[in-house]
């Protein structure tokens, strides 16, 4: 069988350089419940957050509609696949359970596996990846599931929600640490296999020293492979946070940077940057 993955747009997969085997699904953009865009088919993500920065009243992210589901299935048929496997974010974040029991009465020739992951961004996209790498290797579906379920208790992201941004055009780079040190406002969050959790604050230590702290703390005496999520690019923020994991390992040359898609972003906040990890298996470079 030659298989098809499909995976939510909050993965982010279309950042990252992946087999033509696996396809995004547009997840549904609302803003009041009368504007509708396709997740980076019709609204990219920096077009998303320039907006919410001025309009971030009952914007809402929903699966995608049968159809479009339904079109890209047919796609996938029309170059040869005859298996369909759907790698989704947890149900609480973006519910996909109606639409693709839906699709499964409709169409029940259809071989459709799914696969519930606990990840969204970066993350997804990993496990899509090595999704798609099992099933070539000639792995049976209850196989993959097997090693996607141990791959997801390795991975960990951290964010940093400050109430406005500063962006690195507007202050000198010498400038960076005197924000870390200055910035009091905003929320931690953790995101690891059981979902997004909101950190207690501490008097003691600033926000985005823990969060550094915590990253650096858990990184120190494994392998992994680390990334930067990010709402603006441009952001002071994001260039510290690159600047304090490439200066704690200097031999790391590039680290990946990615958008943290809409669907997390809302949740989040406007201006929000994160890092995360996933631990390397002993058999990556």
């Amino acid at each position: 069988m030659k298989t098809k993955i499909f995976v939510s747009s909050i993965s982010g997969i279309e950042y990252i350089p992946h087999q033509a085997a696996i396809t995004s699904i547009p997840d549904r953009i609302f803003f009041s419940d009368i504007e509708e865009y396709d997740d980076q088919e019709e609204l990219a993500y920096d077009s998303f957050y320039t907006r919410i920065k001025f309009d971030s009243n009952d914007v809402k992210v929903l699966p995608a509609r049968d159809k479009t589901i339904s079109l890209l299935i047919d796609q996938a048929i029309n170059n040869s696949y005859d298996s369909f496997l759907f790698i989704l974010p947890p149900k609480k974040i973006i519910d996909y359970e109606e639409a693709l029991e839906r699709i499964m009465a409709d169409r029940p020739s259809l071989h459709i596996h799914v696969y519930y992951s606990n990840q969204v961004s970066y993350p997804l996209s990993y496990v899509a990846q090595e999704a798609e790498r099992q099933l070539r290797k000639g792995a049976s579906f209850s196989t993959m599931e097997s090693v996607l379920s141990k791959l997801e208790e390795n991975m960990k992201m951290y964010f940093y929600s400050p109430v406005e941004d500063v962006l690195s055009s507007e202050l000198r780079v010498d400038l960076i640490e005197d924000i870390a040190k200055l910035d009091t406002r905003g929320d931690n969050y953790l995101y690891d296999n059981e979902g997004l959790k909101l950190q207690k604050k501490s008097k003691k230590v600033l926000p985005l020293v823990k969060l550094l702290d915590d990253f650096l703390g858990d990184i120190s005496s494994v392998s992994v492979i680390p990334f930067v999520l990010y709402t603006n690019k441009n952001s002071l923020y994001n260039k510290l946070i690159l600047s304090k994991i490439l200066e704690s390992y200097p031999r790391l040359k590039k680290i990946r940077e990615i958008p943290i898609p809409p669907a997390l972003g809302i949740v989040l906040g406007k201006y929000s940057v994160g890092v995360g990890y996933i631990v390397k298996e002993d058999s990556e470079d």
